[in-house]
Formats: C-alpha cells, sequence, structure tokens
C-alpha cells in the first residue's frame, strides 16, 4: 500500500473482530471517527507504537474489546469499543511498519470475551489495579464509577483477578475428574441441575407461546374479516385503515415474540445433549493449571459477582456465581456445601455474631473519627521505626566512612576572585 504524508497505515481492532490494516487521515478528525469519540492515547510497550482509543469508552458504556496484560501476562485493563494500533515518529503519530503491524495483528487476532457482571445491576465489571504496596488487579462494577457515584450501583461489589481465576480453575479441575471417574453420574446430575434451572422458566414460556400463537390465529380472522366488510361497504374506509393498523401492529409484535419463545423451547429441548458437549470439551485439556482466554471463552457463559456479605471487613464472604457453556450453573458434588450438624450451626452462629459485633465497632469508630485517629497513630508509629531504622543504616554507614554529611565536611574560607577588565566588560 502506497503511503503519503496525510494519511496512516494503521490496524485498527473492533471488539468481537480480528484486527484489520487500514489507511486513514492523519488528522484529529479520522483518528475520531475511527474510535467514535474523543481520544486518548495509551504507550503500554517498549515499541514505538501508540494505542489510540475512545476516551470515555468505559462512561459511554461500549463493549469490552481487548485486555492490556503486564510482563507476567496479568490483565491490568481492558480497552472499551475500537481502537487503533499506530505508530510513533519523532513528533507525531506514523505508519506501522510491517513488522510492527505483523506483531501487533498477531498480540490482538484473537477476539477477547469479557464475561464479568455486576449481580445486583448487571453492569459490567471492568478491571483496574489498586496501589496498596503492590499493583494488584481487581475487578470492580462498571455502574458504581459513574456520576453521580453511587447512583447506578450502591456499591463497587470489588473483588481480585487472581480469586476468580483460581475459582474458576478449581471449579473446571474438579468437574473434569469428576466427569472421567464416573461419566453417567456425572450426566445425571447435569441434566438434574438443568432441569431445575430450566423447568420452571420453560413452562411459563410454553404458555405463552400457546398463547400468543392462539391470538395470532385470532387477528388473522379479525383482518380476513374487517376487509370482507370494508369491500361490502359495511366498514368506512377511515374506520378499516384505523384497525387493520392496529391489528398489523399487535400482529408484528406477536411474531417477533413468537419467534424468540420458539426457540427458547428449541433451545431448551436440545439442552439435553449440553452434557456431552461439555464432556467432550473438558476431555480436549489435560489439565487447567493454567487458564488462557481460549479457554475462558470456550467453557465460561457469564460470571455475577455479589457484594461482600460484610462490606469493609477483611474476614468475610462473596458469592460468584459461574456459567459454564452448555450446563449452565453447574456445581460439582464434591463443591456443594455439606449440611452442617446443630453443634457446627452453633458455633458457626456465635462466630458470625463476634464478627458482627466487630464490625459494627468498626463503623462506629469509622462515623465518629476514632478509627482515622487510630489509623493516623499507626502510621506515625509505622514511619517512626522507618525512620529510625535509616538513622541506624546512616550512623553504620558513617562510622564506616562511606558517608560523610555535608555539616561535617571540613569549612573552607571564602575566597576572593580576580576578573580581567576584558571579561568585565
Amino acid at each position: 500500500m502506497e503511503q503519503n504524508e496525510s494519511t496512516l497505515s494503521v490496524l485498527k481492532v473492533a471488539p468481537g473482530q480480528h484486527p484489520q490494516q487500514v489507511e486513514i487521515d492523519n488528522d484529529l478528525k479520522a483518528l475520531q471517527q475511527a474510535v467514535g469519540g474523543s481520544i486518548g492515547a495509551s504507550y503500554p510497550f517498549e515499541d514505538p507504537v501508540a494505542i489510540v482509543y475512545n476516551d470515555d469508552g468505559k462512561l459511554m458504556g461500549l463493549p469490552l474489546n481487548r485486555a492490556l496484560r503486564d510482563e507476567n501476562g496479568e490483565m491490568y485493563d481492558a480497552v472499551a469499543g475500537t481502537f487503533l494500533v499506530v505508530g510513533l515518529g519523532e513528533e507525531d503519530f506514523a505508519s506501522l511498519t510491517p513488522e510492527m503491524a505483523q506483531k501487533y495483528e498477531q498480540l490482538f487476532h484473537q477476539p477477547e470475551a469479557f464475561l464479568m457482571y455486576c449481580a445486583d445491576c448487571g453492569g459490567k465489571m471492568y478491571v483496574h489495579r489498586t496501589y496498596n504496596g503492590k499493583r494488584v488487579p481487581q475487578y470492580t462494577c462498571g455502574q458504581y464509577g459513574k456520576y453521580p457515584i453511587g447512583s447506578l450501583c450502591p456499591t463497587q461489589h470489588r473483588i481480585k483477578a487472581e480469586a476468580v481465576l483460581t475459582l474458576i480453575a478449581d471449579m473446571l479441575r474438579t468437574i473434569a475428574e469428576y466427569s472421567r471417574n464416573d461419566r453417567a453420574e456425572f450426566i445425571r446430575t447435569v441434566q438434574e441441575t438443568q432441569a431445575a434451572q430450566q423447568t420452571a422458566d420453560i413452562s411459563k414460556k410454553r404458555k405463552r407461546l400457546a398463547a400468543a400463537q392462539k391470538r395470532a390465529g385470532e387477528l388473522e380472522r379479525l383482518i380476513c374479516k374487517i376487509y370482507e366488510d370494508n369491500a361490502l361497504g359495511k366498514l368506512p374506509d377511515a374506520r378499516y385503515e384505523a384497525l387493520d393498523a392496529q391489528y398489523a401492529k399487535e400482529q408484528d409484535a406477536l411474531n417477533a415474540e413468537t419467534t424468540e419463545l420458539e426457540k427458547a423451547v428449541t433451545g431448551y429441548e436440545q439442552s439435553r445433549k449440553s452434557a456431552e458437549k461439555f464432556i467432550a470439551l473438558i476431555d480436549k485439556y489435560e489439565n487447567f493449571d493454567t487458564l488462557t482466554n481460549i479457554m475462558l471463552n470456550e467453557f465460561v457463559e457469564k460470571i455475577l459477582v455479589h457484594e461482600r456479605a460484610r462490606k469493609g471487613s477483611q474476614d468475610t464472604t462473596q458469592e460468584v456465581e459461574i456459567y459454564f457453556n452448555f450446563v449452565g450453573r453447574y456445581i460439582p458434588p464434591a463443591l456443594q456445601p455439606v449440611p452442617l450438624t446443630p453443634e457446627e450451626q452453633e458455633e458457626l452462629r456465635k462466630k458470625e455474631e463476634r464478627k458482627d459485633r466487630l464490625h459494627q465497632n468498626y463503623l462506629r469508630r469509622k462515623a465518629n473519627g476514632k478509627q482515622k485517629e487510630c489509623e493516623e497513630r499507626y502510621n506515625a508509629k509505622r514511619k517512626a521505626q522507618r525512620e529510625a531504622a535509616k538513622a541506624a543504616i546512616r550512623a553504620e554507614d558513617m562510622e564506616k566512612g562511606i558517608f560523610i554529611p555535608v555539616s561535617q565536611l571540613p569549612r573552607l574560607e571564602p575566597r576572593k576572585a580576580t576578573v580581567s577588565a576584558s571579561t568585565a566588560v
């Protein structure tokens, strides 16, 4: 592709699609059109390339596109909406070299699915890093952060990315072992789970489908009747046109609803074979020690994250619902909760009561400022310990002659400099 100074050869990466090498005008308007809004630029790679993206993509609710990963392969952010991979010149964006175009086409070749949703508001969960001494990737509800904060979703639903991946890997590992040891029993439990999840819903859909089909037949007869009455002069043209438009509108809505209901019912009937499909997918892999993006897309349909049972507490539980492709929310028997004995229930009740008391005390201290005072004293103590440790190291260096403070350097008497007449001029 021939180039000139007014155009750029770049990679265009759209959600759910493979990257495409395109040529665009080298101006702000063309870049904005390509990403669908005001542009932002990121430089996450050592190569002379940049990612140009929609700066408001996440706020606009654009679909998540590709993940950005660190040197260890851990995801620390995700780009929302279509973005461009462009080259970097000395002062501005530049065309990608053939080598860079090939490299980043391979990097972003596989479309990614972002599967985590808030269980309360249904919004997408976005990954980011929080600085707490370590840069730990965490997911939070995207709706919570929209202005005004907390208006669309009351809490962040924060959860560590590592915790979610570990949970998925553990479940797949357990399911694989279960299916390989006793396939017949595995298929039976999957079908029971599906029946429990789908029977009530599909029963409602079947009843509604029958009612919609009945009403569609009635509408067909009514349309024929008013046409006949209008042709015989029994129904005025204006009245006929109004009734015909009304019936046609209802008919279109019923046809669309009937199509969706038929798909749902058909899908339920076909899902009886889904256990075998899931087994075939499991047999495809020897182990689940490392989950790749391809594996996640193959196995997981969606993940729903609930808020922590005791928000603000480090010792609490958090429910995560994992829905697998073909089998839905299936939990193998080995991971299902075991009924507690009366003694265990009483012990758990006492433990939870104690946690509640401690947590309420924490919330009261936070409200009246005592918690902040305690944290400030703790931080001051830690700072004093760090300063004392640094002072001890400094004293040891001074004793060894490695370090000499400025105050202990020998003082020199001020000296006057002479300036030649030519220099003074």
